[in-house]
């Protein structure tokens, strides 16, 4: 089922998602929930506090296929590179980034089973911001504060003439 994408300034972005304990029917509808609505919005990638679900899942699209990582964890990082990057949460808005060029995830598959893979390239860029995400991180917090409150300034901008047309 296609579920809306929580959008700036709704705060709810900010929780801190919970790890997920129950390997069940719960947790294959969340994410067949995910991927429909990763489909209709033509994302590369979805966490599901983005639905407003604070739980550790992340479903994302390479190269191989959709990949769905739960209580995906960080081990291993090398190298740095920044880029542009846009998120759904902040429409129509771009900042250079800083991530790291290859990562090593643990994670597991929607039956529990532990899992890890090594990832880069833009692959790597777009699980580092959607685990991000799952701790209450946006793309944002990744800016100093001066470029912080920039951002911020503009997107308020761009809220109040989306509410108030005059």
């Amino acid at each position: 089922m296609i579920k809306e994408l929580i959008t700036y300034p709704d705060e709810r972005i900010k929780y801190v998602s919970a790890d997920v304990r129950k390997f069940d029917d719960e947790l294959f509808e969340l994410l067949e929930n995910m991927h429909d609505t990763m489909a209709h919005h033509g994302l590369s990638a979805i966490a599901a506090i983005q639905i407003a679900i604070p739980a550790c899942a992340v479903v994302v699209s390479s190269e191989e296929g959709v990949m769905e990582l739960i209580n995906p964890r960080i081990i291993a990082t090398s190298g740095e590179s920044t880029h542009e990057e846009e998120s759904a949460y902040y429409p129509d808005f771009k900042a250079p980034i800083k991530r790291h060029d290859m990562i090593k995830v643990v994670y597991e598959n929607r039956y529990g089973e532990l899992c890890h893979a090594n990832i880069d390239g833009e692959f790597s860029r777009t699980l580092q911001r959607k685990i991000d995400m799952l701790f209450g991180g946006t793309l944002l917090d990744k800016l100093d504060k001066k470029r912080q409150k920039e951002a911020e300034k503009l997107l308020s901008k761009r809220i109040k003439k989306r509410w108030w047309p005059f």
